[in-house]
């Protein structure tokens, strides 16, 4: 792959890789393509990285919390969107996907609005849904007929309980939208020749599929 900047350059025929004065994002070529009503990045992080923002549910020393917020501040001037619009819940690998309705222009990110959260909804303008990982899979499901879209934290636990389906389920349920509309785009993630699992965690999955 060519380099950019000293950094591996990730672009393929799925994603772009964009860098900028220190800041890196994915940008999906299947999404740029409805450009005109939705804009979009998944984060690679800066000096600073964006995806440690409430880690382990504890509050963020105000140091951590100004320089996220300087970092959330800056990937949103380049993708043409406001900052204050974020709509951040408090992960916990659970399989509870909540819409958004209105944004309450609270910092922290509405954080104690969305507690035990991971995955968010909405058809609302200018709401950004953002969800963070480390090396859990985020999913992105897109309706450009309904104009709704769905931003959903899964790792082994929320895969496990089905969390993606949860998320269809309510954009189907609730905004009336179709399967076959819905775009999925997958962020980069562990692969399996990274880890190994305990017994217990692949009985479980046996089981469950």
């Amino acid at each position: 792959m060519p380099d950019v900047g000293g950094i591996m350059d990730l672009s393929n025929e799925n994603v772009i890789h964009i860098r900028k004065n220190g800041v890196q994002y994915l940008q999906f070529k299947k999404l740029l393509e409805y450009s005109d009503i939705l804009n979009h990045a998944y984060t690679l992080g800066t000096d600073i990285d964006y995806r440690i923002l409430g880690v382990g549910g504890k509050e963020l020393p105000n140091k951590t919390y100004n320089e996220n917020l300087d970092n959330y501040k800056k990937i949103c001037k380049y993708i043409n969107s406001d900052y204050a619009n974020v709509v951040q819940p408090m992960q916990n690998h659970t399989k509870n996907v909540e819409n958004v309705k209105e944004n309450t222009k609270e910092m922290y990110f509405s954080k104690s609005k969305y507690l035990d959260t991971d995955g968010l909804i909405t058809n609302k303008r200018n709401i950004i849904l953002s969800t963070t990982n480390a090396d859990c899979i985020l999913l992105m499901f897109f309706d450009p007929i309904k104009k709704v879209i769905s931003n959903v934290h899964s790792g082994w636990k929320g895969t496990l309980q089905e969390i993606s389906v949860v998320a269809v389920d309510k954009m189907k349920n609730e905004y009336n939208c179709k399967p076959q509309d819905i775009i999925c785009c997958i962020c980069p993630s562990i692969r399996k020749c990274h880890f190994e699992v305990d017994k217990d965690v692949k009985v479980m999955f046996e089981n469950e599929f």
